[in-house]
């Protein structure tokens, strides 16, 4: 699930900025914005089993993916910058993540 968001992001930036934009756009009605929130139900609930018993299991879901979503952007951006070391950021990305989620490593 990792790699395919990051390959998604990095091959079609027009729409990963796209969609940054809708996400703050007023216009954008609060039905949109929970279908949205509804077609990430299996990431959220991905993210719920993994913090289960790790220092993130007290803290609110929104919280640990907004955490999550600026790790992620942060890669993003860096394997888009240096393509040439995009596998290796999206490794230590994800054992970031894990860690933080999990409290342990992979």
């Amino acid at each position: 699930m990792w790699m395919q968001w990051l390959r998604w992001a990095t091959t079609s930036p027009d729409k990963r900025r796209v969609l940054a934009q809708l996400e703050v756009a007023e216009e954008v009605s609060a039905e949109s914005h929970q279908s949205v929130r509804k077609s990430q139900q299996a990431m959220a609930a991905l993210l719920e089993r993994s913090r289960a018993d790790g220092p993130m299991r007290d803290v609110p879901l929104g919280f640990v993916l907004t955490l999550v979503g600026a790790m992620a952007d942060a890669t993003m951006d860096a394997m888009i910058r240096e393509p040439a070391q995009a596998d290796a950021h999206a490794a230590v990305a994800f054992e970031a993540i894990w860690r933080v989620l999990a409290g342990t490593t992979t």
